[in-house]
């Protein structure tokens, strides 16, 4: 039996989703470091991650929740 990320048990016959084990991730300690380096500075918030990942955030604090939404529903649909 394997254990699914954020999930129950799931076993080998698990569904693909967009946030599976083959996406791109950013590295847990350049994330923990930024985190660390931001609260050290005094700063309440901060993006972790690449670049990319920084301009999603920025992106998404403009655009409807609902659109948000739609397409974290298409993501995590799975995959045949």
């Amino acid at each position: 039996m394997a254990i699914g990320v954020g999930s129950a048990l799931l076993g080998q016959d698990a569904p693909l989703t967009a946030f599976g084990s083959g996406m791109k991730k950013n590295s847990r300690k350049d994330v923990a470091r930024q985190g660390f380096l931001a609260l050290m500075d005094g700063r309440a918030e901060v993006v972790g991650g690449d670049a990319a990942t920084k301009r999603t955030a920025l992106k998404h604090r403009f655009l409807p929740e609902t659109w948000k939404a739609t397409q974290h529903a298409r993501k995590a649909k799975p995959q045949p």
